[in-house]
């Protein structure tokens, strides 16, 4: 009996063919036409000469049907003899098939011990996987040691985002103590195959100086090459920098221009730069407004006058002629503290007036200066905004605290927020902490999830699980929708957790609490769990109904889940123009693998009209984000010259990409198999 293999054609045979560790089989592969093996012979070496390669090749063919009567148990008996010796790639389909449920019976456990012997033995997939695990709490107890530990070691095999994530974790402390030079060096090394996440992360740590004197041209360089990726948070830096004039020379057109194209991919920061430098040109036009219409009051008086002293006029009941605006305004005028906080308030939503904010903002601070508690706090949060102010932690901190010295719940609440945030230069975690435990001692649900949260991530302060779910469950009991998804979050990632279990109930009731107001995770998540069965019946009805929600209200996870499900349905061949704009709007959110899916449907013309260039720029959102099959796909494109005009050294450079990430048919195509 004989069987004839394809190289070229068969992809289970692929990984085999590109594995340099096969002792007894590696003469009869190539990597070039097909050739002729017999199965008899590949079923001696894995039974006489107890052969890795042999059993993992016997493994694939029980498994395939190929030259053997099908046979799964055979199949995991083969692989398992293969993995036992140490082959990495038998270790890694038997954790594909548990983790998948695909072959067997689904068993995530399972599946963690064979990824875990892959990845021991160097399988470079397997090891992103673990750590992905292990940061997630997947299967296995969270340890962010080990999650580091195996994104370092596929780090070391060039696997492009690993090394971004291993940078991530020094830069950040998680698993290790920060170490900005083994950041740098894993960041670096990402950056240079050009991904644009780990290129923004150089230009932070170069722009504000992280371990390392400042360089401002280091960072606006960085920024620049995440900037041109289409990167958002990159671009709002970089319009940052062009209007600051650092590291580049300033150009407020050149800022603008990059903020918006930052703001159109989606990013907060930059619409509210850009609402900032509206606000202040339009408050600049108020202040001029302002100005005219005092001198014409003036001129107005003085005319009034100058009328009384020639023809007197008989005196009038103006009792019955005041406004509440003329009332507040007379009063403020006088000095009262509380209606000068009534009239800045009339100014600035334009209640009874017209809108007029250089006027409010006088007159809140009028009325603050006099420990007009709600004044103080609107002051503060203008400032902290940036609306209608430039935005100034240290103002904001100013009033905010006089209002929370006072007692004002929400002052506090926001104080804290103000000295935990990031961008803070006195960011202090201390008094945030110590803010946020004042507001939440008196009732104040946002504090308390706040400083849940805090407690929970150890973000600048000592990390106790325990306090943190007691603080969001006080939360939680107040209708703090974020507070009901983190408590449910929580306890649906414990490994032990069954669904008639009272803490499986009663997480499912605080995620369905908080799905139903409107909580967009919360509804994935619910959504997920009805689609898959899991602690819920299965329901797709009802799976798809929340999945639905949250992708309306733009999560892109909800977003590519939605258009999965449906082409993996596949019920509805109408249904493809849909798919493809559910894959476009999680896309167009920078999500790689809808960026893939939707170069995939342009290029076989899938619910549109095939478009070889537009698939080809899909392809490389995702091959810039390390998609491995994307960067294959993309070096093909350049090879072939369709889509994109033919460049063989981008070719090479995608290809080499994909090959390093472990695609076979990318080092298939490198070593000269056209046809791969």
């Amino acid at each position: 009996m004989r069987f004839i293999i394809s190289v070229n054609r068969q992809a289970w045979l692929q990984p085999f063919a590109c594995i340099c560790m096969m002792p007894l089989l590696g003469a009869l592969v190539t990597a070039r036409a097909s050739v002729v093996i017999p199965v008899d012979q590949i079923m001696n070496l894995a039974k006489t000469a107890n052969d890795a390669s042999a059993q993992y090749m016997l493994g694939q063919m029980y498994a395939t049907g190929q030259g053997v009567t099908k046979n799964i148990n055979e199949a995991i008996r083969w692989q398992a003899k293969a993995a036992e010796q140490g082959h990495p790639d038998a270790a890694f389909e038997l954790g594909v098939m548990y983790a998948s449920g695909t072959l067997v019976a689904r068993d995530e456990q399972q599946a963690a011990i064979w990824y875990t012997k892959a990845a021991e033995h160097g399988n470079i997939t397997a090891q992103v996987l673990m750590g992905e695990w292990y940061t997630n709490g997947r299967s296995v107890a969270v340890s962010l040691q080990d999650a580091l530990h195996w994104y370092a070691r596929a780090a070391e095999q060039n696997h492009i985002e690993a090394q971004y994530r291993t940078g991530m974790m020094y830069l950040n402390g998680s698993g290790t103590p920060k170490d900005y030079v083994a950041a740098t060096k894993w960041l670096s090394a990402a950056a240079d195959n050009n991904f644009p996440d780990a290129q923004f992360q150089l230009g932070r740590i170069y722009g504000e100086g992280l371990g390392r004197t400042i360089n401002a041209k280091l960072a606006a360089s960085w920024f620049q090459k995440a900037a041109d990726q289409d990167l958002a948070a990159a671009q709002t830096q970089l319009g940052i920098l062009y209007f600051k004039g650092l590291g580049v020379e300033r150009n407020p057109r050149e800022g603008a221009k990059w903020l918006r194209r930052a703001s159109a991919n989606g990013s907060y920061d930059a619409r509210q730069h850009l609402e900032r430098l509206e606000r202040a040109a339009a408050s600049e036009r108020e202040e001029a407004k302002t100005a005219e219409l005092q001198q014409q009051e003036a001129r107005l008086l003085a005319k009034q006058k100058m009328e009384k002293a020639i023809v007197p006029t008989p005196p009038r009941n103006t009792a019955q002629e005041t406004t509440p605006l003329m009332r507040a305004q007379t009063a403020a005028g006088q000095g009262a503290r509380d209606d000068q906080y009534q009239l800045a308030h009339m100014y600035e939503f334009g209640q009874g007036v017209e809108t007029n904010i250089p006027l409010a903002i006088r007159w809140y601070t009028k009325a603050a200066e006099q420990r007009q508690v709600e004044a103080q706090y609107r002051l503060g949060m203008l400032y902290t905004e940036g609306k209608h102010l430039p935005q100034d932690y240290a103002q904001a901190s100013k009033w905010l605290r006089l209002a929370a010295e006072q007692e004002h719940r929400s002052a506090q609440t926001q104080l804290g927020s103000v000295y935990r945030n990031e961008n803070n230069p006195a960011r202090n975690y201390q008094e945030a902490q110590h803010w946020y435990l004042k507001a939440a001692g008196s009732g104040d649900a946002n504090a308390q999830f706040a400083l849940g949260m805090m407690l929970l991530e150890g973000a600048g302060i000592e990390s106790n699980p325990a306090e943190a779910k007691q603080w969001l469950h006080k939360a939680a009991q107040s209708s703090h929708t974020d507070a009901q998804f983190q408590l449910a979050n929580l306890a649906l990632k414990e490994r032990t957790i069954e669904r008639d279990q009272p803490a499986a109930k009663e997480a499912i009731a605080w995620l369905r609490s908080a799905a139903e107001h409107n909580q967009a995770e919360a509804q994935y998540q619910l959504g997920e769990l009805y689609l898959h069965g899991t602690l819920l019946g299965l329901d797709n009805t009802q799976g798809l109904h929340w999945i639905h929600l949250a992708a309306d209200r733009g999560m892109r996870e909800a977003q590519f889940a939605l258009a999965e499900f449906m082409e993996r349905s596949n019920k509805n061949p109408n249904d493809a123009a849909t798919i493809l704009q559910w894959y476009q709007r999680a896309a167009e959110q920078n999500h790689t693998e809808a960026q893939f899916r939707l170069g995939e449907h342009y290029a076989q013309g899938k619910g549109v009209k095939p478009d070889q260039t537009e698939a080809a720029n899909w392809y490389q959102k995702a091959a810039l984000a390390g998609h491995a099959l994307a960067q294959y796909k993309l070096g093909v494109i350049y090879e072939d010259g369709v889509g994109f005009e033919r460049n063989p050294r981008e070719a090479n450079k995608w290809l080499n990409a994909a090959a390093r990430q472990g695609n076979a048919k990318a080092r298939l195509r490198l070593s000269g198999c056209r046809t791969c």
